[in-house]
C-alpha cells in the first residue's frame, strides 16, 4: 500500500538556492579551486586558514566558508 501511495504521489522537485550572502561553504577541493592553489597546499596549511575541522582521523574533513576565504586573502595579499 505504501508503495503504491508513493508511487501515484506527484513528485516533488528541490531546487537549490543560489547563496548570494557569502555563507556558502567549501570543502577541500572546492576552497582549492576557489583560491586558485593546490588541496595539498591546504591540507598543509589549514591550520593558518579559517576552517571548520569536522571530526578526526589521518584526513581531517575541512569546510571552509568563501566570505572567510575572501577576508583571509585580503589579510594576506602583499601589496608591490
Amino acid at each position: 500500500m505504501t508503495a503504491l501511495a508513493r508511487l501515484s504521489a506527484p513528485a516533488v522537485q528541490h531546487q537549490a538556492q543560489p547563496h548570494t550572502d557569502g555563507d556558502d561553504t567549501l570543502d577541500v577541493d572546492g576552497a582549492a579551486k576557489y583560491l586558485g592553489i593546490s588541496a595539498k597546499w591546504i591540507y598543509h596549511n589549514h591550520a593558518a586558514m579559517p576552517c571548520v575541522n569536522i571530526g578526526c582521523g589521518r584526513k581531517p574533513r575541512l569546510r571552509f566558508r568563501r566570505r572567510d576565504l575572501d577576508v583571509w586573502l585580503q589579510q594576506h595579499t602583499v601589496n608591490q
